[in-house]
Order: structure tokens, then sequence, then C-alpha cells
């Protein structure tokens, strides 16, 4: 059953978008400085999906483990892509103000390092 809460879709896909482009621009620029970036962004990203509720519920998290879970800007982002598409709910604007701030400094501070760093891929290269 489709709901009328996809309309929201758009926003989280916008902001998702701006994190992943700056997390791009960062970790492109850092691979031609440090080599290993492949392997080691391959193990972060495997500890950051079981550190976010993805393939489990929030429900399963021991009360003492939640403020972790809820300082995790990606729980928010997926709590509101359930509401949203699952539940046919609105999405959690509190926490997607969370991520959306997280997003936007990552976009920035993304852009500004590969922007900063640029240059030196030829000697690097």
């Amino acid at each position: 059953e489709l709901h009328w809460t996809l309309l929201w879709l758009p926003l989280l896909l916008t902001l998702q978008l701006l994190l992943m482009l700056g997390a791009a621009w960062f970790i492109a620029s850092l691979g031609v400085f440090v080599r290993d970036t492949g392997q080691l962004l391959g193990l972060m990203l495997t500890a950051w999906m079981y550190l976010t509720p993805i393939i489990y519920p929030e429900s399963v998290v021991p009360q003492r483990f939640r403020p972790f879970i809820n300082a995790n800007p990606f729980t928010h982002l997926i709590r509101s892509y359930r509401r949203i598409v699952l539940e046919g709910s609105m999405p959690d604007w509190r926490g997607l103000a969370y991520f959306s701030a997280f997003a936007l400094v990552c976009f920035i501070f993304g852009y500004w390092w590969f922007a900063r760093t640029r240059r030196n891929f030829a000697d690097v290269i």
C-alpha cells in the first residue's frame, strides 16, 4: 500500500546525497594520500552498519546503549525512512534536523578538504 508520506522521500534522499557527496570528496582525496583507505573504509562501514539499526529494530537495543544509538546520525535517517515508507507516518523531524546538520557539515568539510588538497594530487600520483 502506498502512503502519501512517500512525498517526503525526496527530502530524505537529498539530505542523504549531501552527506554522501561530502564523504565521497573527503574519501577520494584521502585515498590519494593514504593508500589503505579502501581497506579501512570497508571495516568502518561494516561497523557503522551494525551500530545503526538497519538490520535490526531499535527495540532490541538495551536501554543502556540507546544514547549511543541515538548519537549516530544515521539512526535518525533510517528511523525517518521507516516511518515514511513502512509506517506511513511523518518523519522524525527532530532526528532529521540532527541528521541534516551532520550532513551539511560533512558536505561543507568534504568540499573544503577536496578543494584544498586537489592541487597536490599530481605530486603524489
